[in-house]
C-alpha cells in the first residue's frame, strides 16, 4: 500500500468525551436532548414548560448553557423567547445581566420597540442604563432602520455618558455605512 495508505495526519480523529462522573454524563445527555427538542420544535418556551412540568425543576446551569449555546449560534429569536419566559417566572431571579442580554437579543433582531420596553423594565428595577444597554438599543435602532435615533443615542453617550466602547463605535460606523448604502 505504501503511498496509497492514508496518512495519520489526514485521518479524522474521533472526539472522545470525558465526563466527571455518571451524573455529569446524564446532565450532558439531558441538555443535548433538550437542545434537540427546542431546535425541532422551533420554540423554546413550549419545550421548557413541558420540561418544568415533568421535572419540577430545571437546573440553572441547563438554562444558562442553553442560552449560551443559542447565543453562540446567533439564534436571537430563541434567546429572546427564553429570556422573556424567564422574566415572568417567580422562581428565576431575573438580574441586570439578563436584562442586558434581552436588550442585546432584541437589538440583534432589530426590534427597537421591545428593546426600549426592556430598558424601561431595567430602569424600573433601579438599574442605571450603562454602555451595554445603550449600545444594544443603538444597534436595535440601526437594524430597524431608525438611523436618526441610533445617532441620537450615540451623541448622547459622547456628551453625557456612559463613555462609548470600541463595540459602540463599530456599531455606529456600521449603521452610518448602511445609511450611505440605502
Amino acid at each position: 500500500m505504501g503511498m496509497l495508505a492514508p496518512r495519520k495526519f489526514l485521518q479524522k480523529r474521533k472526539k472522545v468525551e470525558t465526563f466527571k462522573d455518571a451524573a455529569d454524563e446524564a446532565d450532558q445527555m439531558n441538555w443535548r436532548r433538550l437542545m434537540k427538542e427546542i431546535e425541532e420544535a422551533g420554540s423554546a418556551v413550549a419545550v421548557l414548560r413541558s420540561e418544568r412540568a415533568k421535572n419540577q425543576v430545571i437546573p440553572r446551569e441547563t438554562i444558562l448553557g442553553t442560552l449560551k449555546r443559542f447565543k453562540q449560534l446567533r439564534k436571537w429569536n430563541l434567546v429572546s423567547e427564553i429570556l422573556e419566559w424567564l422574566r415572568i417566572q417567580p422562581w428565576w431571579d431575573f438580574s441586570e445581566m439578563d436584562f442586558l442580554m434581552l436588550i442585546t437579543a432584541y437589538g440583534k433582531l432589530g426590534d427597537f420597540n421591545k428593546a426600549e420596553k426592556v430598558l424601561g423594565f431595567l430602569n424600573k428595577k433601579g438599574c442605571a442604563p450603562n454602555v451595554i444597554s445603550h449600545t444594544a438599543l443603538m444597534e436595535a435602532y440601526g437594524r430597524g432602520r431608525r438611523y436618526n435615533n441610533a445617532e441620537a443615542i450615540f451623541r448622547r453617550m459622547q456628551s453625557s455618558g456612559p463613555e462609548p466602547s470600541a463595540l459602540t463605535y463599530q456599531i455606529i460606523l456600521k449603521t452610518f455605512v448602511e445609511v450611505i448604502i440605502f
